[in-house]
C-alpha cells in the first residue's frame, strides 16, 4: 500500500505539525494536528478502499476465467507466515539446516559467549 506521490508531504506535515504541538502544547497547534491526522486517516482509506476495489475486480475476471482457486492460493502463500529457519553457519562457515545441527551450533555459541570475560 502507497499513498502515491503526495502521501509522504502529507505525512511530513502532520510530523511537523505534531513536534510543534509537542514543543509548544498550545490549542491551536494541537487543532491543527488533529486536523492533519485526520486528512491522513482519510488518504490512507481512500488508497485501502481503491486497493479493495481492484482485488474486487481481479477476483471477478480470474472467477470469469475459472482461475479463481489459483489465485486464492497465490494470495495465501503471499501472504503466508515464514515457518522454520533457513540455515545457520558453523563455525567452519558451513551453512547446516537440519535441526539437531542448527540447535549444537548455537548451543557451542552462547557457551562461548557466556565463557568470555567483560
Amino acid at each position: 500500500m502507497r499513498l502515491g506521490r503526495g502521501g509522504s508531504k502529507f505525512g511530513e506535515g502532520k510530523r511537523v505539525k505534531f513536534l510543534s504541538f509537542h514543543r509548544s502544547g498550545q490549542e491551536a497547534d494541537r487543532i491543527a494536528y488533529q486536523v492533519a491526522k485526520r486528512r491522513i486517516k482519510m488518504a490512507v482509506a481512500r488508497v485501502l478502499d481503491a486497493e479493495r476495489h481492484d482485488f474486487i475486480v481481479e477476483m471477478d475476471s480470474q472467477f470469469r476465467k475459472g482461475s479463481i482457486f489459483r489465485m486464492i492460493k497465490n494470495v495465501a502463500v503471499k501472504n503466508g507466515d515464514v515457518i522454520g529457519s533457513g540455515g545457520v553457519k558453523n563455525a567452519e562457515g558451513k551453512v547446516c539446516s537440519s535441526g539437531e545441527e542448527s540447535r549444537k551450533i548455537w548451543k557451542e555459541y552462547y557457551e562461548k559467549l557466556l565463557n568470555k570475560e567483560f
